[in-house]
């Protein structure tokens, strides 16, 4: 207990640093003139609202797209499969910062310059090859054999998935839906 109230003290300082030095000029009403007045043309609270929007929606559409991506590279055996789950891989490597110029030149031609739309897919294809690989690990630990079962039942691939393999993956969905939210 003595070491978690030390610890806590330690956590503490700077947070104390910091309320103390913004109250030392004007006191509380540079708080209530930040949160009041617009901040280069927008409102404080937009910003937050804006950052909400992008997060919740960025995380839906990875979600989306890696479980379908994960489940393929899993249990469906098509013609390159390795090859282009390789190249998904690969792009771990590439570093967020160095799409920047390219797909601002593509979002500027595209005419999605400063929209929602471009934000949530810029977090999206970055986080993408992650989230392929988190999906697919996860996939290759629930058995094959729910799926040849529910194709002797008459299942087609897409009822296997949505039916069988996406409630059973809650947990790893979950986890990448949070991360994302977390990293927008």
């Amino acid at each position: 207990v003595i070491f978690l109230l030390i610890m806590t003290a330690l956590w503490a300082i700077p947070i104390y640093s910091l309320l103390k030095d913004s109250l030392k000029v004007n006191g509380l009403s540079n708080y209530s003139y930040v949160l009041m007045n617009k901040v280069n043309g927008v409102p404080f609270y937009q910003y937050f609202i804006n950052s909400i929007i992008n997060a919740l929606f960025a995380s839906v559409l990875l979600v989306f797209i890696c479980s379908l991506a994960g489940f393929a590279f899993s249990k469906i055996e098509f013609a390159g499969r390795k090859l282009i789950y390789n190249m998904v891989l690969m792009c771990l490597a590439i570093s967020g910062p160095i799409l920047i110029i390219p797909l601002f030149y593509i979002y500027k031609t595209a005419h999605l310059y400063n929209t929602h739309i471009a934000i949530i897919l810029s977090e999206c294809l970055i986080t993408i090859p992650f989230g392929v690989l988190m999906l697919k690990n996860f996939f290759d630990g629930l058995p094959t054999e729910l799926m040849e079962s529910a194709n002797v039942d008459g299942a087609s691939i897409e009822r296997c998935f949505f039916s069988i393999y996406l409630p059973l993956s809650k947990p790893a969905l979950i986890n990448l839906g949070v991360l994302q939210v977390m990293w927008s």
